[in-house]
């Protein structure tokens, strides 16, 4: 009796192994198809362009200059309300 409910639970939870890595394997190849089919690539600034050459180094001052004015501007934004 007690090598059948040990036998059983152990293909019980085998099974729940199995299913959960076919959902999670099924989920990844899901999302990585739909990340294919994204129009504009998930790169960060300075990274890849849409046609796979780096950006130009007048794009990168720009991206920078903008990153430098985002940061200036919330730290601004956090000293005036500590006041």
């Amino acid at each position: 009796m007690y090598f059948v409910a040990l036998v059983s639970g152990c293909s019980v939870a085998l099974l729940l192994v199995i299913a959960l890595g076919a959902y999670s394997w099924y989920k990844l190849q899901h999302n990585s198809k739909l990340g294919a089919d994204v129009k504009y690539p998930a790169y960060s600034v300075g990274g890849v362009t849409k046609n796979g050459t780096p950006p130009s180094s007048g794009d990168r001052r720009l991206a920078h200059s903008a990153q430098m004015y985002h940061y200036q501007h919330q730290k601004q934004q956090i000293l005036a309300l500590e006041k």
